[in-house]
């Protein structure tokens, strides 16, 4: 895993701020790891100056001083640790805290939380969910969705030597895909149709022990995911990617007054650079530029 320290993202992350200071007017903070504050000890913060704007202008959070992320995974690289309470660090945990130094938010706060619960209006327990969140018609019906993050195109995991070029070496392949992701199944039966059926397997390691086993010959993931498995498997690569323009994004409650200020901040992150930093950190590699399989 290609997983830099916090601290040394970081230290690149605030060179960016102060190129870009004209474009982000809040003043140069300073980003330590550090204990929650006494209301919920044991949970992991990541503590700048406060800076917190006054009255309407401000990022309105549950707790006074705390953004609190939601979240359902916690896995390598999206948040790094063995539970909510002790994330160090990872690609949405590292997004995270930037989002809330520029928001003038004090610190912040993981826990797991449930994006169908949030979408039938109940309360998540977080300020903000960042779990990749795919941007779809109902989910936007039912929350508010911020401006996209990561795009999240369907990658291909094989075995190495095996050689995707096109739909039709595609179309030859077994597969694998996992439940949770409908995109990749309607990709695999719509545009790649395959002369069997694809194996739907409940979640990524299953995929790769089929793949790592020959039962199956290619394992469909949104790429980012792709990438996480190629590398930490030695035997596997990346054959390419099926463009879907699937996109990942935060999710608030609906009609939230944070929304906008969200977005500003996103915007600012995509255009200076600070996202693509951390995809080079924690995954060496943009989602983005792997090869799309011709047709």
């Amino acid at each position: 895993m290609r997983a830099a320290p916090t601290t040394i993202v970081f230290g690149v992350l605030m060179t960016i701020v102060v190129a870009c200071s004209s474009a982000s007017p809040a003043p140069t903070t300073t980003t330590t790891t550090a204990p929650a504050p006494a209301a919920s000890a044991g949970a992991t913060t990541t503590t700048v100056e406060p800076t917190t704007l006054p009255g309407s202008e401000g990022f309105h959070t549950r707790r006074p001083g705390t953004l609190i992320i939601g979240t359902e995974r916690l896995e390598r690289p999206w948040y790094i640790g063995p539970s909510a309470e002790l994330v160090t660090g990872g690609f949405e945990f590292d997004l995270a805290s930037e989002l809330a130094r520029r928001l003038r938010v004090p610190s912040i706060q993981v826990v797991q939380s449930s994006l169908v619960l949030m979408m039938t209006g109940q309360d998540c327990k977080c300020d903000v969910m960042l779990g990749g969140i795919t941007i779809t018609d109902a989910r936007a019906r039912a929350l508010d969705l911020s401006e996209p993050y990561l795009g999240a195109d369907q990658g291909v995991v094989v075995r190495k030597g095996t050689v995707v070029d096109s739909v039709a070496a595609a179309a030859a392949l077994r597969w694998a895909v996992t439940l949770r992701n409908p995109t990749g199944i309607e990709v695999i039966r719509t545009r790649v149709k395959p002369s069997t059926e694809p194996e739907v397997v409940v979640n990524n390691a299953d995929g790769v022990r089929l793949l790592a086993e020959g039962r199956v010959d290619a394992l469909m993931l949104e790429t980012p995911d792709a990438l996480v498995i190629a590398e930490a498997n030695p035997a596997l690569a990346v054959a390419g990617q099926f463009r879907t323009g699937e996109q990942y994004a935060l999710a608030l409650s609906l009609g939230s007054p944070n929304t906008a200020l969200i977005n500003d901040v996103i915007r600012e992150m995509r255009n200076d650079g600070t996202v693509d930093l951390l995809l080079r950190a924690y995954f060496g590699v943009e989602p983005a530029n792997v090869p799309a399989i011709p047709p």
